[in-house]
Order: C-alpha cells, then sequence, then structure tokens
C-alpha cells in the first residue's frame, strides 16, 4: 500500500464532506465507491470501513441492489488483502439476493469468487464460477464479455487444456474492443500460452505478431517469449526474427533467466552469421564466453561461430587460435561425455549382473514362499472371518443401542410436549375461569353495592362501603393482571406480534423502564405453541431485568427469513459473571433453555459485568 499524500486526503475529505450532505441514494452510492477506491490504493482497512458503512446505510433504508453493490466492493477489499475465505463468505452469504437483481452486479460477484478459489487452489469451484459469470454476463450485454472469456482462457492454460484456452482466448480477442490495453496485451500472452501448449506454428506466428503491435502501443518491452518454441521463430523473416531474439535477449537477462538467455544467444549467433554481421558476433563471444550462462555445447558452438566469422573477415591467424581452442573446448567435452558413458555402461553391466543373481535366487525362494504364502493365506482368511463376525455383532449391537437411544429421545421428547402442552391448556382453563367466573362475580359485587349505595343516603358510616367498593377494584383488577398473565387476549386474538407490543406498552406505562421494540416481520411462520413459548420466554426476560438489572432501557428484535425466526433481546443494566451463576439453581435461565431446547432453536446468552445483557434466539422451523 502506498502513502496517502495531501492532495488524496483534501479529495477524500471534499467527498465525504458530499456524502453527508447528500440525501440522494444513488448519489450516495457514487460517493461511498469513489472514497472506497480512493483507499483501496492507500489503506484496504479503511476502504473495508467505508463498504460497511455503505452496507449498513442501505440496509437501513431496505435498498438491496445497492446494498449489494457495496458488499461486492467489500470482497474485492479482501481479495487484495489476500483473505480470500473472507471474500468468499461474504459473497456466498448474499448469492441468494442475486437472483432477481441486476446481472450485471451478478457477473461481478461470480468473477470475484472464480478468483478467490483460484487462489486458494480449488480449481473445480474456480470454473464453476468462472461460467457462472460469463452466464450473467451474457444476460446484461452481448459482445462485453472480453474479460469473462479471458478468465476462462488463463484458466484452461493453467489446467493444460489448451484447445479451450485458445478458443476462450480468441474469443476476448474479438471482443477486444471492450478491454484496455493492457489487458487486450495479457489476454495474447493467454493466447500465445495455449499455441505453445498446442505446438501450433501457423497460430504462433499470427499471435506473436499481433502481440507485438500492441506492446508498441503500450510503450512496453517485449516479455521475451523464449520459452514458447524455437520452431516458430524460425519461420519469421530473418530482420524480423533477430529482433525478437535482441528483444528476449534483453528480456531474459532482465528477469535472470540463464537457460533461456544461453540458448537465445547461440540461435543470435547462427542469424548473425548468416547475415553478415561480425560486429555483432564479436560482441557477443566477449560478453556471453564467459558469463557461466552458456550450456556445455554451447560455449565451444559459440568459439566455432566467432572463428567462422574471423575467417570470413581475413583475420586467419584469430581464426586459426579459435579454431584451436574450438577444437580444445570440444575434445574436453567429448571426453567428459565419453566418461559418462564408459560409467553408464559398467552401471548398467553390474546392475544386469546383479540382476541375474537375484532371479537365480528368487526361482529357489518362489517354492517355499508359495507353501509358506499359501499357509499364511489360508490363516489370514480365518482371522478375517472370525474379525468380522466379530465386526458384525459389534455393529449390530452399537445399532441396537442407537435405536433405543433414539427412542428415548422421542419419548422424552413426547413427554415434554404432552407436558408443555398440558401447562399451557392448564394455564387457558384458569385464565377463562378467573375471567369469566371469579371476575363476574367480582363485577355483579360492585354492581349490587353501587345500588346499596342509592338506596342508604342517609347511612352515617359511608367509609364502610366505600372501602368495600374499593377492595372489590383492586380483586378485579388483580383478577384480569393474572389472567392476562395467564394467556393474554392479544395473543390469542392477535398474535405474537401483537401481544408482545402491548406487553411493552404496559410496561411503558409504568415509568420505570422503556421497552423498544422492532418488528420486520408478522410472526406469520409462529404456530399457536410456538407464539405461547416465545412470549413466555420474553417475560422471564423481562421480569429477570426488573428484578435484577438496574436497566433504563430494554430493546426487543424479532424477523423472519424463509424457514428461520430470529429474536433478539437486549437491555442497558448491571450484567452479570455468567460463570458465577449456578445454571441449575436459577430458574428463570433453567426455564429459558428448556424452552428454547423444546422449540429446537439455538440460544445465545452473553452478559459481563457493567455492560448489561444481550439474549438471542435463532429458530430453524424446519426442525421444530
Amino acid at each position: 500500500m502506498s502513502t496517502m499524500n495531501a492532495q488524496e486526503k483534501s479529495d477524500i475529505s471534499s467527498i465525504k464532506a458530499k456524502l453527508e450532505k447528500s440525501n440522494d441514494p444513488l448519489e450516495k452510492s457514487h460517493l461511498y465507491e469513489a472514497i472506497t477506491k480512493k483507499y483501496k490504493v492507500t489503506n484496504l482497512d479503511s476502504a473495508l470501513i467505508m463498504c460497511d458503512q455503505a452496507i449498513a446505510y442501505f440496509f437501513e433504508i431496505q435498498d438491496t441492489a445497492k446494498m449489494l453493490v457495496h458488499q461486492y466492493e467489500k470482497s474485492k477489499c479482501y481479495l487484495l488483502k489476500g483473505e480470500f475465505k473472507s471474500a468468499i463468505a461474504i459473497l456466498k452469504a448474499n448469492e441468494p439476493l442475486l437472483e432477481n437483481h441486476n446481472p450485471k452486479t451478478t457477473g461481478y460477484y461470480y468473477s470475484v469468487m472464480a478468483s478467490a478459489y483460484g487462489n486458494l487452489a480449488k480449481s473445480d469451484s474456480a470454473l464453476h464460477y468462472h461460467y457462472k459469470s460469463l452466464e450473467a454476463c451474457k444476460k446484461y450485454g452481448n459482445g462485453k464479455c472480453a474479460y469473462r472469456y479471458s478468465s476462462l482462457a488463463e484458466y484452461f492454460n493453467h489446467t493444460k487444456q489448451y484447445d479451450k484456452a485458445f478458443a476462450y482466448a480468441q474469443q476476448a480477442d474479438k471482443d477486444g474492443r471492450f478491454l484496455q490495453r493492457a489487458q487486450k496485451y495479457i489476454n495474447l500472452l493467454h493466447m500465445l500460452d495455449a499455441t505453445t501448449g498446442m505446438k501450433d506454428e501457423l497460430k504462433w506466428i499470427e499471435t506473436f505478431k499481433k502481440l507485438d503491435i500492441v506492446k508498441h502501443e503500450l510503450g512496453m518491452d517485449s516479455l521475451a517469449v523464449y520459452h514458447y518454441g524455437d520452431i516458430a521463430v524460425q519461420n519469421l523473416e530473418d530482420n524480423e526474427r533477430i529482433r525478437f531474439y535482441e528483444s528476449a535477449l534483453f528480456t531474459s537477462i532482465d528477469k535472470k533467466h540463464s537457460e533461456g538467455a544461453g540458448r537465445i544467444v547461440m540461435l543470435l549467433a547462427e542469424d548473425y552469421l548468416k547475415s553478415g554481421q561480425h560486429e555483432k558476433i564479436r560482441s557477443l563471444y566477449k560478453r556471453f564466453k564467459y558469463s557461466g550462462i552458456l550450456y556445455a555445447n554451447a560455449n565451444p558452438n559459440l568459439t566455432r561461430i566467432y572463428a567462422t566469422s574471423l575467417k570470413s573477415q581475413g583475420q586467419f591467424k584469430e581464426a586459426l587460435k579459435l579454431t584451436e581452442l574450438y577444437k580444445t573446448e570440444s575434445d574436453s567435452l567429448a571426453t567428459i561425455q565419453d566418461k559418462k558413458t564408459v560409467f553408464e555402461l559398467q552401471e548398467k553391466y553390474e546392475s544386469e549382473k546383479k540382476e541375474k543373481e537375484i532371479a537365480k535366487q528368487n526361482v529357489l525362494l518362489v517354492k517355499g514362499k508359495n507353501q509358506r504364502n499359501l499357509i499364511l493365506g489360508l490363516l489370514l482368511l480365518s482371522i478375517l472371518t472370525l474379525f468380522g463376525f466379530a465386526y458384525r455383532s459389534r455393529y449390530l449391537r452399537k445399532l441396537n443401542l442407537a435405536r433405543i437411544k433414539n427412542l428415548e429421545s422421542e419419548q422424552k421428547i413426547m413427554a415434554l410436549d404432552y407436558i408443555v402442552q398440558g401447562q399451557e391448556a392448564e394455564r387457558k382453563r384458569i385464565a377463562r375461569d378467573l375471567h369469566d367466573g371469579l371476575g363476574g362475580l367480582l363485577a355483579t359485587a360492585k354492581i349490587q353495592l353501587k345500588n346499596i349505595q342509592s338506596e342508604i343516603d342517609k347511612l352515617q358510616n359511608l367509609s364502610l362501603m366505600t372501602n368495600a367498593e374499593s377492595l372489590i377494584d383492586n380483586a378485579y383488577k388483580e383478577v384480569r393482571r393474572i389472567s392476562h398473565d395467564m394467556m393474554p387476549a392479544t395473543l390469542v386474538e392477535l398474535g405474537f406480534v401483537d401481544a408482545i407490543k402491548d406487553l411493552a406498552n404496559q410496561i411503558n406505562l409504568s415509568n420505570q423502564i422503556w421497552v423498544d421494540c422492532e418488528f420486520f416481520s408478522d410472526g406469520q411462520q409462529l404456530n399457536e405453541n410456538q407464539s405461547i413459548l416465545l412470549y413466555r420466554i420474553i417475560q422471564e426476560l423481562i421480569n429477570n431485568t426488573l428484578k435484577h438489572a438496574n436497566a433504563k432501557h430494554i430493546k426487543i428484535q424479532f424477523s423472519e427469513n424463509d424457514n428461520r425466526s430470529l429474536l433478539s433481546y437486549e437491555d442497558d443494566g448491571k450484567g452479570f459473571d455468567m460463570n458465577g451463576i449456578d445454571k441449575d439453581s436459577s430458574l428463570g435461565l433453567k426455564s429459558i433453555e428448556s424452552r428454547v431446547n423444546y422449540l429446537g432453536g439455538d440460544l445465545v446468552y452473553e452478559t459481563k459485568v457493567g455492560e448489561g445483557v444481550f439474549v438471542e434466539i435463532d429458530l430453524q422451523m424446519d426442525r421444530i
């Protein structure tokens, strides 16, 4: 990452100022992208922060299309950081949202996904997303998929499927007007790779010429494609071939590729000799003769070529010296080769002799081994048979134990279901009796007392009547409260969401604490039993907060997505140490945990001293 200069800092501050003033989502999206783009060059962590801010903003205003754009930018930041798994995690999380959105964004998503999997060496996954990216690209504009074709060419070159690589690179070249020049150059390199792998001489030459033209347009040095095959180069015109070799030699030395440079020196020397460029031969000889980059056969051959050059110029004395040097070097090389050949023959002879001796011994051993192998085979078969019986017996025993455990577990769940259903049914009955029976009687008694009051206005001790009426009022209110706690009418009549809102309103009227509710769905996925149990859990959490937390604020959030319901609860109270709590003795926590387990959900309970309480309940409907 480069350091940000004063001008860049000023630019970013200016864009941020515009961002704060803007209320137009489209403009804000472009401004977020502009800041992220600048940070990508200097500070990827700052770029990630800007992406998160953009994602939060567009999530809040429920603009999924723009949120996806900034999720994509975030994944690119992780890709640049080399955190490929993080990039994939973001893209996979948002993949379900792509189906009904802009195919251009979808194509970008899949392209980054392919790149990330490629960097993790997961070829099959990389190819899968390369194809998906191309498919999405074709939906938003024919002829604009050159980058996707070029990426596929690079993939197939890497996997040595050269025919496919060439086909995709050729398709990218046809759509080359949509490629930047640098990318066009890279795509031609992919095509050159493919023609080399295919060993197609004519296509190689045609591609190389295109590459050379683009190189000049870009003002770049040739990339010294010395390893792409000398046979193809031989078909170029003499001057063109020499120019290519000179460029390739320069780049080979610059890239410290001594093997390629050594080969090109010899090819150049031969071409210089044919074209009579004797001064260049002398330059090659002086520069590379003792440089150490020439391979063994090339060293004496360069001497021979230089001697021939001198001879053609009439410098016979120098030519004679070099010819003698060439013979000495050749003889030395031949001697080394002869010694190597003799050594190899001796090794082969000794090896053959040993093999014959071993073969004789093997003949003698075969009969004994066959008998011994037969006995061992029978013994092994017996052992395997016994082992098989034992293993099958053990497997059947484990299988039966597993079936018993499953039956026991199912029986426990059924028993718990009956208990919960019985409890709720009993609660409903008691609530109904309190409301309809005792509540009705108390209401009638109050009416009668009022009638008595009107008839005996002259009764002196009126306070007794007033006290009696007050007591009945209090009893009636208590009966309504108990009835509501046991089975809220809103829960039965209006459903889970309105019942929680009603509960929050009642608590807010007390002015002791404020309950804030956020509902992102109407709770229609929940059946009656699930609604009741979730309501009981929230009641228990609120009671715990009121009794122990000394909190000022409670926040409840509820959302549903596909087959999933998510409930979160948090307060700003004093919290407590989870490690210091005995869950078995804490009836409230145990009650919450047992209800969540009954619903087949996952419970997260986080708290620290002084940091309040956070509870999250995740219900997978297909597990209930």
